[in-house]
């Protein structure tokens, strides 16, 4: 996605790499924000199977959005409504393999000491 979202801002749009990157840079910073606040208590009250279920939904309706972006407009008129299916998408799952990590990364660790 961020590829193919690149492209479209410079070959499309006309954007310099270092518009194209920083128009993409609050995305990601959204994504990160998103995965450390809201993803933890997401995953504590419903489990992992849920959040990764609505992710994953939601992060495919946000890529298929991406087939109705227009070459005419700007990003901002039409080019950032599928990016807040895929910010919140990609931070409900990225939240759960946060969180999964830690469980392997502290089991792993426990057992290297015994």
């Amino acid at each position: 996605m961020w590829f193919v979202l690149n492209l479209y801002l410079q070959q499309v749009l006309g954007y310099g790499p270092f518009e194209a990157g920083s128009a993409l840079l609050p995305m990601t910073a959204l994504i990160m924000l998103l995965m450390v606040g809201a993803a933890a208590p997401v995953i504590g009250r419903f489990g992992l199977k849920a959040p990764i279920v609505v992710g994953m939904a939601v992060l495919a309706a946000g890529m298929g959005l991406f087939g109705f972006i227009s070459s005419d407009g700007g990003f901002l008129a039409g080019g950032h409504r599928p990016v807040n299916p895929n910010v919140t998408g990609r931070s409900l799952l990225h939240g759960d393999m946060r969180q999964r990590s830690r469980k392997a990364l502290a089991s792993s660790a426990w057992s290297c000491a015994a």
